[in-house]
């Protein structure tokens, strides 16, 4: 007698579980994508940004990480982490209601809340690690590019040749000094300038290049401004001079040498 592998003891449950798992997380995907769907019309219409703009950023902020600070680029301008919390929660709370209309409706198999939450968090975290997969890979393809490591060479050595002329500035600028850069560079504008003025805020530290502690100037730094003499405030001598571009320049009255 042949028996069909079908008809074995204890396959048709093994499919019966496998469906009712399939039918629960493609409810609690169901859930999260309405939530994040619910997060996209919400900040498209508090920010007054596109929808295309809004997925174009959710797509991108694990490829734009902030090393300074520790975070990863802003969506509409509000960290990442509030909004992946706020669908979270969201989708918690889809998932509840689910369940809650479900209940009214006859011969409804709800299963247990506490396993649809559990379904939630699972596809959340899934969902997430996705999306920073995808950044990671954008960022290592970007790393592989020829032009991406000349790029890295020459920030390097740019770094090193802003350290060298920090440390040669700093004897003549005391610690906890609030002092301000005056250049012909674009460095609100683009690089390398704008990594030129980053490099300069590090190098300094503690000294105070942004003004963080609103506090009156006490020194000027002049880094590659041309004619900078003329530049120079009145009240302010220049007591630190490195060549036609560079100099630093303090208070008359002030005890620095």
């Amino acid at each position: 007698m042949n028996i069909n592998s079908s008809q074995l003891p204890g396959d048709s449950s093994l499919q019966s579980r496998f469906l009712i798992a399939m039918r629960r997380y493609l409810e609690a995907m169901g859930s999260v994508a309405l939530a994040m769907s619910i997060c996209l019309v919400v900040l498209r219409h508090l920010k007054d940004v596109t929808l295309l703009s809004l997925v174009d950023q959710f797509s991108n902020v694990f490829k734009h990480v902030d090393f300074n600070n520790g975070y990863y680029a802003k969506i509409a301008n509000i960290e990442v982490a509030w909004i992946f919390a706020g669908c979270f929660v969201l989708s918690f709370v889809i998932r509840a209601l689910f369940f809650a209309v479900c209940h009214l409706l006859p011969r409804k198999q709800l299963g247990d809340l506490r396993i649809g939450f559990r379904d939630v968090a699972v596809v959340v975290i899934v969902v997430v690690a996705l999306i920073q997969l995808i950044g990671m890979i954008g960022i290592f393809q970007q790393e592989r590019q020829p032009d991406t490591k000349i790029k890295s060479l020459y920030y390097q050595k740019t770094n090193a040749r802003v350290e060298n002329i920090v440390e040669r500035f700093k004897k003549h600028i005391p610690q906890g000094a609030t002092l301000k850069l005056v250049t012909d560079m674009p460095y609100k504008k683009r690089d390398p300038a704008m990594y030129i003025h980053r490099a300069l805020v590090f190098h300094f530290y503690p000294t105070d290049l942004r003004n963080i502690r609103q506090k009156e100037v006490s020194h000027f730094l002049f880094y590659n401004k041309r004619n900078f003499t003329k530049t120079v405030p009145d009240g302010f001598e220049v007591i630190g001079k490195l060549n036609r571009r560079m100099a630093v320049a303090a208070r008359k009255d002030s005890s620095t040498q």
